[in-house]
């Protein structure tokens, strides 16, 4: 089958006994598989991890008939003894993704909730007030007084520990002795991806994808985390095998070309960067030099690169939203305000350069103070009122934009 009819057959036509899953948790299986193929024992322990007490009898043709001769969705290979995903070379990043979202909510099923209940997608998230916002603005000139006196201000963070220069100093010097700029370009690939367990089955805390997204976490939280697409290349160890993000697909490069094409994004990016530190101080020829790369890595990696490479110019903020809140509290009108992040983190440290008391700190106190001061500005969501649903229209906009409707 190819997509469109896979994804009708799961969300209209699949049809299922009470608590017999089979179907939705082996097309799962298949699509999440190298080459879409998996044994019947490994498709029996999928079902069994999701409820091991409603495992297929060793007589039943469920799911096995049901999903080779009713529907023609996968095949049986004899020969290899394991079942295929029929057309799964069809399938791009972004159709996989959605399948086994579609056999998640089948699996899941549809389930009502007390008016006070909150998606565990949406727990712990923010959302800002526009009367903290203003309350805030009228507090800044007091917070940036009291901040500039005592560092330690705004009290411990999440994990108990207090604000120190020295240690986000250490960090990032730590980040730049494992990661100069010139060994980028002589990475290996396992030296470079996020997902790959070591041989003991610990989580390898040395690569370049680890660095960035949690290695220097104490610098600023990152925007995103983890995903192919981030990252280009990400490691999926239940396949045990690489994927690519969307853009190195649709460009149909090898693995090799595309960890070479990633590394040479990652060392222009740096060379960017040197050249607007050093040379041409024009955050608008800095933006349109890092559009003019291949994206196969995103943005906010472009960000973290700079900051951790240039940390006299740029900071640990990195999320558009919170870049655009603190530019609304720092007193910026709406029509100044540019939609890159990296644009926005240029203009937010002008303003610092020129105030009488903010020019004096760096930017890893710049950093912490922003971030600290946007947060008084939010809420925890409480409610579902903000939440994307699947049947919203901004969901479907999404979908469609990635090429799943």
């Amino acid at each position: 089958m190819k997509f469109e009819e896979l994804k009708k057959f799961i969300k209209e036509d699949m049809r299922m006994a009470p608590g017999r899953l089979y179907q939705p948790i082996m097309i799962r299986t298949l699509i999440q598989a190298k080459n879409g193929e998996a044994s019947k024992d490994e498709i029996i322990e999928a079902i069994k991890a999701v409820n091991p007490h409603k495992v297929p009898r060793k007589e039943t043709e469920f799911p096995w008939k049901i999903l080779t001769k009713n529907h023609k969705v996968a095949e049986f290979d004899k020969a290899k003894k394991v079942y295929r995903l029929l057309d799964f070379d069809t399938y791009t990043g972004g159709h996989k993704s959605a399948i086994t979202r579609y056999c998640k909510r089948k699996i899941s099923g549809d389930h009502k909730h007390p008016d006070s209940y909150v998606p565990r997608r949406v727990k712990g998230k923010k959302k800002i007030l526009e009367e903290l916002v203003v309350k805030t603005k009228g507090e800044l000139s007091d917070l940036i007084i009291k901040f500039d006196k005592d560092k330690q201000c705004f009290g411990p963070n999440r994990r108990g520990k207090l604000y120190k220069e020295e240690e986000k100093k250490e960090i990032r010097n730590n980040f730049i002795s494992e990661f100069p700029p010139d060994r980028i370009p002589k990475l290996k690939l396992d030296e470079y991806v996020a997902g790959k367990l070591l041989p003991n089955g610990d989580k390898n805390r040395t690569t370049f994808c680890w660095w960035l997204e949690h290695g220097t976490n104490d610098l600023g939280h990152f925007a995103v985390y983890g995903g192919k697409n981030k990252f280009g290349i990400l490691y999926k160890e239940e396949m045990k095998d690489y994927t690519f993000g969307s853009k190195i697909e649709k460009a149909n490069l090898s693995k090799e070309d595309a960890f070479d094409a990633i590394k040479s994004e990652i060392t222009s990016v740096i060379k960017a960067g040197a050249e607007y530190t050093e040379k041409f101080h024009d955050g608008v020829l800095l933006v349109n030099k890092l559009k003019a790369e291949a994206g196969y890595v995103q943005t906010d990696v472009h960000l973290r690169i700079l900051l951790l490479y240039y940390p006299d110019h740029f900071f640990g903020v990195t999320a558009n939203s919170v870049l655009k809140n603190c530019m609304n509290i720092l007193d910026f009108q709406k029509n100044e305000i540019p939609k890159d992040a990296i644009m926005m983190q240029i203009m937010l440290v002008k303003r610092k350069n020129e105030h009488p008391i903010m020019k004096k700190w760096s930017l890893y106190d710049y950093s912490y103070f922003l971030w600290n001061v946007a947060r008084k500005t939010e809420v925890a969501i409480t409610d579902t009122s903000s939440v994307v649903t699947p049947e919203s229209d901004v969901f479907k906009k999404i979908e469609g934009y990635l090429g799943v409707q």
